[in-house]
């Protein structure tokens, strides 16, 4: 009876571990692009989790150039952006792009990187187009790596022992 007491604690678990990382699969957080330089661009990014620790990112704004604009993810906010790009990202043409990064939307969004576009690769010192990647929330939960992040877990995990201890008392009680 101990053994199947303790298999069933630990399926409890794993179900409940399993249950917290695959809540920021299929998430997406959407950035908004604002002009810089009075360029007349903006618009906005949508960064998608793949679930294979890959984030699609999706750029689209308005005004845009048939001339390739380069973009990056930067550290930084906007305000004060470190020019070196973190992960480059598919240059714009006619205001959109499309790239996979090869990090989790969790790395990316924990609030210290921001997309940038360029006029071009020759004048990629102009900013024409800046936004903050915002701390990623999904569904009401913390972002996914947070300590906050695993209490769905413990819950389970703690109603699992819950009734594991009913079940084992009602045996003892029935035998």
């Amino acid at each position: 009876m101990k053994k199947l007491i303790i298999l069933a604690l630990a399926l409890v678990a794993l179900f409940a571990l399993a249950g917290t990382s695959a809540w920021a699969q299929g998430s997406s957080v959407t950035v908004t692009l604002d002009q810089q330089n009075n360029s007349g661009q903006s618009g906005t990014a949508v960064l998608q989790d793949m679930g294979d620790g890959t984030t699609k990112v999706t750029v689209n704004i308005s005004g845009g150039s048939a001339v390739a604009q380069p973009a990056h993810i930067h550290d930084g906010p906007c305000a004060t952006l470190n020019p070196k790009p973190k992960y480059p990202l598919t240059s714009l043409v006619n205001g959109t792009s499309e790239t996979i990064v090869k990090q989790p939307l969790s790395d990316l969004a924990d609030g210290t990187y921001a997309i940038n576009v360029h006029k071009s690769a020759t004048e990629a010192s102009v900013y024409v187009a800046c936004g903050n990647i915002e701390k990623l929330v999904v569904a009401g939960m913390p972002q996914t790596g947070s300590s906050d992040s695993m209490l769905p877990a413990f819950a389970l995990a703690a109603l699992g022992i819950v009734l594991a201890s009913a079940g084992w008392k009602l045996s003892r009680h029935n035998a």
